[in-house]
């Protein structure tokens, strides 16, 4: 899969790396570059048909990132309340590793719903034009 696009319009050429410019730009950002796609079609097919293939890719491995995550979570939970024999430290090594794995499933999430909402953006878009 190219890891690099050509958007062009008027008198404008945009080379877009696509793993960093989607992870580290706003959303309003990106929305701006897809409308910058759509604005003259015909000039940016191969672009389109890229992110066409992008998209669907990116949504199904956050999806997977974010099962792993929930069932690495699920597997290492430790419950604290039934463990009297533990020391408070003890307690709290667990307590600290169960928000990290909570924490972890949480992020795996969110980036599982920006994509989709990335690829709402797309559909639409590409739906008006």
């Amino acid at each position: 899969m190219a890891e690099q696009v050509t958007v062009l319009v008027e008198r404008c050429t945009m080379q877009i790396f696509l793993d960093p410019f989607f992870e580290s730009s706003t959303q309003s950002n990106i929305k701006r570059m897809l409308r910058y796609v759509f604005q003259e079609p015909w000039r940016n097919e191969e672009t389109i048909a890229v992110l066409g293939a992008y998209f669907p890719q990116k949504i199904s491995e956050a999806k997977a990132h974010w099962a792993a995550a929930s069932k690495k979570c699920q597997d290492d939970y430790v419950c604290t309340n039934l463990h009297y024999e533990w020391t408070a430290q003890q307690k709290h090594h667990a307590e600290c590793g169960n928000k990290r794995r909570l924490a972890e499933v949480k992020s795996c999430k969110r980036k599982y719903e920006r994509w989709l909402k990335i690829s709402a953006d797309y559909k639409d878009l590409k739906q008006k034009a």
